[in-house]
């Protein structure tokens, strides 16, 4: 309690060198002594800082030392920092094929998925961490919730690619899965989906924001269909894939219409 005000960032300091230590000392023994394949200890290494994250917010909800010494500091600058650093991580280990050796793959219960998954999740109790903090500045950021659902994008779309490399043979390399026609048509549908599941949810609850990005989405599948399908997918892959998206266009321009902005409502109620 006596120490000057500036010691209060040896905690962030301090936190940081241990997790990237951990991390480093698992992924390396990983590969080094283990001789285990890249997926692993790259993995290893984000499960490692994600548990941390998870022990700084069980110190920060039950009060422990050394959280309790600075709570605020913990919950904004040392968890804000960890996070953006495992958001670099999580990147990297999306280019990761997910082998197990010597393990058999298993979609979503192979190292590089799990690893993501409980990243994930992590980031999600850290928000829900900073929405109930009254002081801290960063509770009331839109960029910050759309974190996750970002990240499940991202690894969704590792995951597509992932499964159509073990189960199908495909190469993991870009040339080979830009080539894919499985591959393409699951992205195809699957991002109509997301987005006619976008439209309709922020239709319903009249949420502009979210709708304009389901329909940025949507649109995306559209311009994706000309430019890539057309020249690599089969003829009865276009087919059906065209008849299912434009279904979905339907149903969202029949469900979904677009929720009136601010000034639309303020203009109603005038």
């Amino acid at each position: 309690p006596d120490a000057p005000s500036q010691a209060r960032f040896l905690h962030p300091v301090s936190f940081w060198g241990f997790t990237l230590f951990a991390c480093l000392a698992v992924g390396l023994h990983a590969k080094t002594v283990a001789h285990l394949e890249d997926s692993w200890s790259v993995s290893l290494a984000g499960m490692v800082g994600a548990m941390a994250l998870g022990l700084l917010l069980c110190g920060y909800r039950k009060k422990r030392w050394p959280v309790s010494g600075a709570p605020d500091l913990y919950l904004g600058i040392a968890a804000g920092g960890l996070v953006a650093a495992l958001s670099v991580w999580f990147l990297f280990a999306s280019s990761l094929d997910g082998s197990a050796r010597p393990l058999p793959f298993v979609p979503l219960a192979n190292p590089v998925d799990l690893a993501q998954l409980g990243f994930i999740l992590a980031v999600f109790f850290w928000l829900r961490a900073i929405s109930r903090s009254s002081k801290n500045p960063f509770r009331d950021s839109v960029k910050l919730r759309a974190l996750p659902i970002a990240l499940l994008f991202i690894w969704f779309n590792g995951l597509l690619a992932r499964i159509v490399h073990h189960m199908l043979d495909v190469p993991f390399r870009i040339d080979s899965l830009w080539r894919s026609v499985p591959l393409q048509v699951a992205y195809s549908l699957s991002w109509a989906v997301i987005g006619l599941y976008l439209t309709v949810w922020a239709s319903r609850r009249s949420h502009r924001t979210v709708w304009i990005i389901g329909a940025g989405l949507l649109g995306l599948v559209v311009f994706k269909l000309f430019l890539v399908d057309l020249s690599h997918l089969s003829t009865g892959a276009k087919i059906g894939t065209f008849l299912v998206v434009g279904l979905l266009l339907l149903i969202v321009g029949y469900k979904a219409p677009v929720p009136p902005g601010k000034k639309e409502e303020k203009t109603e109620e005038a």
